[in-house]
């Protein structure tokens, strides 16, 4: 009886994690279809946007930070476990760096300092906003292999399939960002390099946000994690 009742509750958490997911992409791709439409049909509001900061898009993106800090701040409460709070740094800093545009800010007053000139067709504030991702990702790297380190099996499993998300963020909000800005293109391919950058990072954050919450509904222990599965496809493929 016991098994069949957690074999059904098992059940409705995939559910509800399936039916969230699908709320955020749909959310997303809206937000993404809304951009060309701005363009296309010549409504020019820039709220509309993906790549406007303090756009629609990007407020939609903080509650998705937010959530997830929330999430993984019950997630380490349920479960006793103060080494989830790393990734609760990891996200904190992203919600906070969204919102109030701090990886811009600094990196202006960087770029203010250098005196030698951009290379490879990046402006000095690009360089200055990579200097201070670069900082970051270091000092919040440290925290995670600190608490992968001393963490549970449950934890490192868990902390290497958020990793591949974060590194799907990184590969969208920081290499496309800028392979855009270093190459020169027409008005409308930079248009469209912006939207698959800030659409992808909507995205991934939206499926972060799916796999945290199931997380927190199912529980830490799974049969099997995503970096299983991409195991168990590699050993195939070999």
């Amino acid at each position: 009886m016991e098994i069949t009742t957690k074999n059904y509750i098992d059940s409705l958490s995939v559910r509800s994690a399936s039916i969230l997911l699908i709320i955020l992409v749909a959310g997303d791709i809206v937000f993404i279809l809304l951009s060309f439409f701005n363009l296309l049909l010549h409504i020019n509001d820039p709220m509309l946007n993906v790549s406007t900061e303090r756009g629609y898009s990007e407020f939609y993106q903080y509650i998705k930070y937010f959530l997830i800090s929330v999430l993984l701040i019950y997630i380490s409460i349920k479960y006793s476990s103060i080494h989830y709070f790393a990734w609760v740094l990891v996200f904190i800093y992203l919600f906070i760096d969204d919102l109030f545009q701090v990886h811009e800010r600094v990196g202006s007053l960087i770029a203010n300092h250098l005196e030698y000139v951009a290379s490879l067709g990046l402006r000095l504030q690009d360089i200055g906003e990579l200097f201070l991702t670069m900082i970051a990702s270091v000092v919040l790297t440290v925290f995670i292999l600190l608490a992968y380190i001393y963490g549970s099996k449950e934890f490192r499993k868990i902390s290497r399939d958020i990793s591949m998300f974060i590194l799907l963020l990184f590969f969208f909000g920081v290499f496309l960002d800028i392979a855009n800005a270093s190459i020169e293109f027409g008005f409308r391919i930079h248009f469209i390099i912006a939207v698959i950058e800030d659409g992808g990072e909507m995205l991934t954050v939206s499926f972060i946000l799916w796999y945290i919450y199931l997380l927190a509904v199912r529980g830490i222990k799974a049969d099997c994690y995503l970096c299983d599965y991409l195991g168990l496809f590699q050993n195939r493929k070999n």
